[in-house]
């Protein structure tokens, strides 16, 4: 890896793609029989794009796509430094999630949303609505109301719900936002394209 294993990122997905790789197995099949999980992030593992993911009848689909909106340089990424276990994520979700299929149907249509707006205004009304739906459905508090209750811009939990990175949307300068995060304790800050790569 070429950054630091607490910060999470995909690493657990990652170790199980490539363990599938190198013994020649499925890796779905191999997360079903180890830390379990939707499949997602090890499709991400294996991709070298952004995909849309999904399971239909039993089986895991991903489609390509190519999203890098006009206002990325207001996007940033914070890491919070307090990195979740897949596992016990998996198994709180499990328990938690009410009506799956309502779910499913909400944020596949965010999801569409999100890929074909193009104003930062509309993204992070897109995004507040993903986060009131998760928490609902979670019963959990969301980041921006935990730990950005004061911050102007959009808050969104990354990886495992409430730990790991958290997406900022900023119109403000990056002094203003590194400022606003160092009185947080949170020192870790990147911009979209210093933390995504672009084909």
């Amino acid at each position: 890896m070429e950054f630091p294993n607490e910060w999470g990122l995909g690493t657990s997905s990652t170790l199980i793609h490539c363990v599938a790789a190198w013994a020649k197995v499925d890796g779905y099949e191999l997360l079903k029989n180890t830390i379990g999980g939707s499949g997602y992030d090890v499709a991400c593992a294996g991709d070298d794009s952004a995909i849309l993911y999904q399971i239909k009848n039993a089986n895991s689909e991903t489609l390509p796509v190519n999203w890098h909106p006009s206002f990325s340089n207001y996007i940033y990424f914070a890491y919070l430094g307090k990195k979740q276990l897949s596992s016990e994520g998996i198994q709180y979700y499990k328990t938690k999630l009410q009506d799956k299929t309502y779910a499913i149907a909400k944020l596949n249509g965010i999801t569409e949303s999100i890929l074909a707006c193009t104003e930062l205004k509309e993204f992070e009304n897109l995004v507040n609505e993903h986060e009131d739906l998760i928490a609902g459905q979670l019963k959990m508090t969301k980041v921006k109301d935990s730990l950005f209750n004061d911050y102007w811009g959009s808050a969104k939990s990354l990886g495992a719900w409430g730990g790991d990175f958290v997406m900022l949307t900023n119109q403000r300068s990056v002094d203003d936002i590194k400022a606003y995060l160092s009185e947080k304790n949170i020192t870790i800050v990147f911009g979209w394209n210093e933390l995504l790569l672009s084909k």
